[in-house]
């Protein structure tokens, strides 16, 4: 059975965001962990978000660019 990239990108973060429990998770620890690109990586989360697996919150990081 084959997956696509995007279903692999969807179930390493479901498992990733399990793992760390109430602990807030951000996309670029997930995209480092996993070594996968931060904005193909925002868009399985937007998508995760939109159909109830997770709740992403937008927060602005102080003094990032």
């Amino acid at each position: 059975m084959y997956i696509t990239r995007y279903t692999d990108y969807s179930l390493r973060v479901l498992m990733y965001v399990a793992l760390k429990g109430e602990e807030i998770s951000t996309i670029a620890e997930i995209a480092e962990s996993y070594n996968i690109s931060k904005n193909h990586l925002m868009k399985v989360v937007q998508e995760l978000n939109a159909k109830g697996y997770l709740i992403a919150l937008r927060v602005k990081m102080a003094g990032c660019v």
